[in-house]
């Protein structure tokens, strides 16, 4: 039943946007986070509004240390033609993969690809310990691999 509303969530509110909430930093020295079994297996915390600097909160379940591939997943179900890959966690960095990001960096703009990072970056701030994520892809157009940090995202604002 939980299943059911995560994705019921996600699939409502894909339109929307947000932010994710400032973490204790724990150092993070190996890929466990990313399938722990604390959390479900599709996660989906925040809309971002990356062009009004807001988030709101789509799971209000309270979820004490999210694992990285349940994040991946909600965020494969909202953005289905971008889809994340976990690759590692080397310390406090998180390492994702885009293999078809066409999508990303040819088709959405340069507005749309950064709604994307945006949001997936908000809700991937979810983990404990993950300061930093670094997307690898074919660059384009509109969107190059990087890497962000939690401090990139500080200014986006929880609206209630």
């Amino acid at each position: 039943m939980k299943k059911l509303f995560y994705v019921f969530a996600v699939m409502a509110f894909a339109s929307c946007n947000n932010n994710a909430n400032n973490n204790v930093n724990e150092p993070v020295t190996n890929d466990t986070l990313a399938f722990g079994e604390n959390a479900g297996d599709t996660l989906y915390f925040w809309n971002v509004d990356n062009e009004q600097s807001t988030r709101i909160k789509v799971l209000t379940e309270e979820i004490s240390n999210p694992n990285v591939q349940a994040i991946i997943n909600g965020l494969n179900m909202v953005y289905p033609d971008i889809l994340i890959q976990f690759s590692s966690i080397t310390n406090d960095t998180l390492n994702v993969s885009i293999s078809q990001s066409e999508k990303l960096t040819q088709q959405i703009g340069t507005s749309g690809a950064a709604q994307f990072f945006a949001t997936a970056c908000v809700n991937l701030f979810e983990t404990h310990g993950i300061n930093y994520i670094h997307f690898d892809f074919t660059a384009g157009d509109h969107a190059k691999p990087g890497t962000f940090s939690r401090q990139q995202f500080a200014d986006i604002k929880e609206v209630k």
